[in-house]
């Protein structure tokens, strides 16, 4: 399979004067921190991974790449997290033009608007006869995360807050003898969820969602692969909407179609460019000219319009169309 060199930008607050690497499944991962203050917390990590195609090797790099890190971070004690891959290169050893895939991501601030309307629905709830709970506190956390699987994470804590505990039978699978134990209450669940989605039947709702959705995230022994990822950012909303017609419920409020706010508004652009490289018999070309690309597309003012001077430097490719099978 072919060759891919894939550089990634993590947060964090490691530091160094120098590049450093980690080795792991006959893969070496390379640290590169930024020379600017600008740059914040973030740095670089680069990494080989094999592929079908460039989204297949991603898909394989992780795990090189989420192993490394849960090491370093345990071994640093700081926080690590993965945001976004940024550059990737494919191995095409004899050929002068190359290819390489950028991904531009910016962020924005949001704001909303605070008015009476909303805050007599705040004070309604203060003012309910029961006080609000733990499931609220949950249910606004998960507007605050952007990672999927930490949105789900607090979506879910909250959902299953509001269905509250019951009393689980069982039967003793040696003797037959029964006894009981207190539990998460699946029927009140089930019952929040389907008044969101009304056409969800009971089995489908405990052997897919609660059996497979939750127990995989919360008892599960494996990195969530990206297919489960996608089925949990499509669950998410529907779990929060079913909150939403709880607490409705619950504190006598007007139902409603709830916006779904953000902390920051993020912006993410794929982009691919070709370029003629002075090394043809390097594998990952290292002539990649980074610096002009970044200049020319990357740190534009938001809203700021502009034609893209022809470059002598590089080519604007499309994307869509120029990536597929590469």
């Amino acid at each position: 399979m072919p060759l891919y060199s894939i550089r990634y930008v993590c947060e964090g607050s490691l530091t160094s004067q120098k590049c450093l690497s980690l080795n792991f499944g006959g893969r070496e991962l390379r640290f590169d921190f930024p020379a600017r203050a600008s740059e914040g917390d973030r740095f670089r990590v680069t990494l080989k991974a094999e592929g079908i195609g460039w989204e297949d090797a991603n898909i394989n790099a992780q795990k090189i790449l989420q192993p490394c890190l849960d090491a370093l971070s345990f071994s640093t004690g700081q926080p690590l997290l993965l945001l976004f891959w940024e550059l990737i290169l494919k191995d095409e050893t004899g050929a002068e033009d190359r290819r390489a895939l950028c991904f531009e991501a910016t962020e924005h601030p949001a704001q909303f608007e605070l008015n009476e309307t909303v805050l007599g629905e705040a004070q309604a709830i203060l003012n309910g006869e029961q006080e609000p709970a733990i499931d609220l506190c949950w249910h606004r956390y998960a507007l605050h995360r952007t990672l999927t699987l930490d949105r789900f994470v607090f979506q879910w804590l909250a959902f299953e807050s509001m269905a509250g505990e019951a009393q689980i039978e069982r039967k003793c699978e040696n003797c037959g003898h029964p006894y009981s134990h207190t539990g998460s209450n699946r029927n009140e669940a089930f019952r929040i969820y389907r008044a969101a989605e009304p056409e969800v039947t009971e089995k489908e709702f405990k052997r897919e969602i609660w059996g497979k959705d939750r127990n995989t995230v919360f008892h599960g022994d494996r990195y969530p692969a990206p297919a489960h990822l996608k089925r949990l950012n499509n669950l998410t909303p529907k779990l929060r909407k079913a909150c939403d017609l709880e607490i409705e419920r619950r504190f006598g409020l007007t139902a409603q179609q709830r916006r779904v706010g953000v902390a920051a508004i993020h912006l993410h652009r794929y982009n691919m460019f070709g370029w003629k490289t002075a090394a043809p018999d390097s594998p990952f070309a290292p002539d990649f000219p980074w610096d002009d690309v970044r200049k020319e597309f990357f740190e534009r003012p938001p809203g700021s319009v502009w034609v893209a001077a022809p470059s002598e430097r590089f080519t604007t490719l499309n994307f869509v169309e120029d990536s597929k099978g590469w």
